[in-house]
C-alpha cells in the first residue's frame, strides 16, 4: 500500500487497503460517505 501511494497510485492504494482490512469486517461498524447537496452536479439534480 505504501508503496502503491508512494508512486502516485492514490486510489489503487486505497482499494488495497480496504481489503487489507475487510477481514475483520464482521466485527467492525460501516461507515458511509454523504456528499454535500452543493457537490452534486446540477444534471443530477434535475426532478423529471
Amino acid at each position: 500500500v505504501d508503496e502503491l501511494a508512494e508512486e502516485g497510485n492514490v486510489f489503487e492504494a486505497g482499494a488495497v487497503a480496504g481489503v487489507e482490512e475487510a477481514d475483520n469486517a464482521d466485527q467492525r461498524e460501516v461507515h458511509t460517505h454523504e456528499v454535500p447537496e452543493d457537490d452534486v452536479p446540477e444534471e443530477y439534480l434535475d426532478e423529471e
